[in-house]
């Protein structure tokens, strides 16, 4: 078996952390094409790319967590469309590993948190949005998270308000 390592060699580093507009969604079930998707989990190391990604993710790269919640989404049927969006976001992490987290020392340290919901409900997962919140303090962060919101929001606003709760929680 291949590995992403190759893939991953001599490309373009990329400026952003996911390709821009790019939204995957898992297939129905009678649209899945079973013999790329096993060649792309056993040839392509898809598995072992997303389990790389999502650590990095969770332990310091905060401005990657949409773009993994998407990536593990695909992790039972991938597509090449998936895969090269991995490919990526690690070269993205690649080109970026040396800024790490920094934390400043502030006068009075505050609590500040940034949060935002999607509008777009997925089909495969039953209308459900994306929502993310960070957590900063002394100019770093502290805490971030990107998942599907609990239940199907009515309108935008209140998809933004369900993942201010979550936020708040936090």
């Amino acid at each position: 078996a291949s590995d992403f390592k190759a893939d991953v060699a001599g490309k373009r580093t990329p400026s952003t952390p996911f390709p821009p507009g790019l939204y995957l969604s898992k297939q129905e079930p009678d649209k899945v094409d079973v013999k790329e998707s096993q060649r792309i989990l056993k040839e392509k190391s898809y598995l072992k790319i997303c389990g790389t990604i999502l650590w990095a993710a969770r332990m310091t790269f905060c401005e990657c967590a949409v773009g993994c919640h998407y990536l593990t989404r695909m992790m039972a049927a991938p597509t090449m469309e998936a895969y090269n969006a991995a490919v990526h976001m690690m070269c993205y992490m690649i080109a970026n590993r040396t800024k790490g987290i920094m934390f400043r020392k502030v006068k009075n340290p505050t609590l500040v948190t940034y949060y935002d919901a999607s509008n777009r409900g997925d089909i495969q997962d039953g209308m459900k949005a994306i929502g993310g919140h960070i957590v900063f303090m002394c100019n770093g962060p502290l805490i971030w998270s990107s998942k599907k919101i609990k239940h199907v929001g009515m309108s935008s606003a209140h998809n933004e308000y369900m993942q201010l709760c979550e936020a708040t929680k936090c």
